[in-house]
């Protein structure tokens, strides 16, 4: 067929085989066909669906809307809105933003539970860094429970660095604070660690708070406070606890002045096992707070401040600082000068070597390492601080038994603190 008579018969040509291609191929054409009077081409959509993370409406579609937002009230243009804004739930990127979120949701789990000191960037566990007393013979452990050393009961320069969260773990702590002291990196029982309050801590606020300078023991720990317990020795006999800020403890009592009622403050005692305090005076009050008496007490000591009727806003301070309204039968109005006694606290005695004969003393020029047995092969268990004083008990072949003077820890187990001679100039 010549040139001339192909191009008079291609209009035609293009007409048939377009024809023949939609007879060929009825079942891919069926979907389209059926939704050609009311959407643009399905192949023209998802190409521009994988393309982009919006379809683009087709003209069909856009009349729609247009025919909708015409006979649609004001009051439903919000849901014209909702079904524009479904568009984005089928967006091919969107499975994926998932899989980085559950990896930063790894991430923080995993270091929650590696370190339980701090908590994703937020508030961290609480330190504590300072001179304490723990208990005499309280053990510092490593990481596979071997004993490096204990406690004597001295004052001990010492730091707190992680908490666990329950009662039953243990806390990693460091003797020593860079200079004249033994160091030890270990492990302690939680229980052991010497634990004071810094500030009033309230069990219920307003009405019932801890009183400074208190010794109270572990709970439970989270990012940015404790959980502490407290068993007065005296007057009362229950328990509290409550939640205290990292900066309301310390890891000795601080010196605080001794609270004075105040002026024209009238002592009354409390002879009844049991005080219920109210928020405010009246029947209809509720009680906040029920102290129980111990058995033993012969009266607890109550000062009033105010009075109105038959109630009595009273104030205790002990270990426990108590505040509110009581009702005045359940008090006994002490005589003029009369006051009652509350047991203190027994206190501790310092720590003491008992050795023959008066032990040669050194002082260490620089950090020195130390083991529990004389031997090069094992590894060192702590150091020896510049300017610590040490006692020289023993000498065996270029090694050299030491205690520290200061006697902040001493040996564990069946070792003892050894050095190498040379390290002390020996």
């Amino acid at each position: 067929m010549d040139a001339h008579r192909f191009h008079a018969l291609g209009p035609a040509l293009s007409l048939l085989l377009f024809a023949a291609a939609a007879r060929s191929e009825p079942h891919r054409d069926a979907r389209p066909q059926a939704d050609a009077s009311t959407k643009a081409d399905a192949s023209t959509a998802n190409a521009s669906k994988a393309e982009t993370t919006k379809a683009e409406p087709s003209k069909a579609d856009a009349s729609k809307a247009e025919a909708a937002r015409a006979e649609t009230p004001k009051g439903d243009a919000s849901k014209t809105g909702a079904a524009k804004a479904e568009a984005p739930k089928v967006e091919p990127s969107k499975p994926d933003a998932p899989k980085a979120e559950a990896g930063k949701g790894d991430a923080s789990r995993a270091d929650a539970s590696k370190a339980e000191a701090s908590e994703g960037g937020k508030q961290a566990m609480c330190a504590f860094e300072g001179r304490a007393e723990p208990r005499a013979s309280t053990p510092i452990v490593d990481a596979n429970g071997r004993v490096l050393a204990r406690f004597s009961g001295a004052p001990t320069p010492l730091a707190v660095t992680q908490l666990p969260t329950h009662a039953g773990g243990l806390a990693r702590v460091s003797t020593g604070t860079g200079t004249g002291s033994f160091r030890v990196h270990g492990f302690v029982s939680v229980r052991e660690l010497p634990l004071y309050s810094k500030a009033p801590i309230a069990v219920t606020a307003g009405h019932l708070w801890i009183a400074p300078g208190s010794r109270v023991e572990f709970v439970s720990a989270r990012p940015g406070a404790v959980r502490v317990q407290k068993q007065p020795s005296a007057p009362f006999a229950q328990a509290v606890s409550a939640w205290a800020p990292c900066a309301a403890l310390a890891l000795a009592p601080a010196a605080h002045p001794a609270s004075s009622p105040e002026d024209g403050a009238l002592p009354y005692a409390l002879r009844r096992p049991r005080l219920a305090i109210r928020a405010r005076p009246g029947n209809s009050a509720r009680s906040v707070v029920t102290l129980v008496r111990a058995s033993d007490g012969a009266g607890t000591l109550f000062f009033v401040r105010e009075r109105r009727g038959e109630w009595l806003h009273v104030e205790h301070r002990g270990e426990l600082i108590a505040d509110g309204w009581v009702e005045r039968t359940d008090l006994e109005a002490l005589p003029i000068g009369e006051h009652l006694t509350e047991q203190a606290p027994a206190g501790s005695w310092p720590a003491r070597l008992a050795v023959r004969g008066e032990p040669r003393v050194i002082k260490v020029p620089r950090e020195v390492p130390f083991r529990q047995h004389a031997s090069s092969q094992e590894p060192p268990i702590g150091v020896i601080e510049p300017e610590a004083e040490a006692y020289v008990l023993d000498r065996v072949a270029d090694w050299v038994s030491v205690m520290p003077k200061a006697l902040q820890v001493v040996p564990g187990g069946d070792g003892q603190f050894w050095v190498k001679a040379s390290d002390l100039g020996l």
